[in-house]
C-alpha cells in the first residue's frame, strides 16, 4: 500500500488518538516510562517505518507531536503491537533518538542504513537534558563503520 494512502485511511482514527499520546510528549521521564519505552522488541524495518511515516505525516500536517503519534498508533495497530499507544510512543521515541544521533555523529555514507535501523531498533533509550537519546557510545558499538576514509 502507498504510504500516502495509508495516511489517508488513518487520518479519521489517528486525529482521535491525538488526544491519548502524552507518554510521547513528555519532558520528565520516571524510570518506568523509560521502561515502557525500552520494554518493545522492533524489528530494524518497523523503526524504518516510522522514520518514513514520521517524514510523510510532517510533510503533509504541520509539526505536531500528538499526530505524528497518533499516526504511529494506526501503524501499530496494523503491525499488531501491544498496547498500541505505548508502541506508538515507544516508535516515536526512538525516531526522535534517530535523528538526533544522525544530526550529531552521520554523514552520508559512513554507515549502512540497515545497520543504523537495527540499531535504533535494539538501543537502549536514556534521558539526557530532558530529551530522550540513545546512549551514544552503545549505540556507536552496535554499527560498524562501513567505509572510514580516515577523515
Amino acid at each position: 500500500m502507498d504510504i500516502r494512502a495509508m495516511l489517508a485511511s488513518w487520518a479519521e482514527s489517528a486525529l482521535a488518538r491525538a488526544q491519548t499520546a502524552e507518554l510521547a510528549t513528555a519532558t520528565d521521564f520516571s524510570d518506568e516510562a523509560l521502561a515502557i519505552l525500552n520494554g518493545f522488541q522492533f524489528t530494524p524495518e518497523q523503526v524504518n517505518d516510522a522514520h518514513i511515516l514520521l517524514d510523510v505525516v510532517r510533510e503533509e500536517f504541520e509539526r505536531n507531536p500528538l499526530i505524528e503519534v497518533a499516526f504511529l498508533a494506526e501503524y501499530a495497530t496494523d503491525e499488531r503491537l501491544e498496547p498500541i499507544e505505548y508502541a506508538a510512543a515507544a516508535l516515536h521515541a526512538r525516531a526522535g533518538a534517530l535523528a538526533d544521533w544522525t544530526a550529531q555523529y552521520d554523514r552520508p555514507g559512513r554507515y549502512n542504513a540497515r545497520v543504523i535501523f537495527d540499531a535504533a531498533a535494539r538501543c537502549e533509550l536514556v534521558e539526557v537534558s530532558r530529551r530522550l537519546v540513545f546512549d551514544s557510545d552503545r549505540f556507536t558499538e552496535l554499527i560498524p563503520i562501513a567505509d572510514d576514509d580516515g577523515d
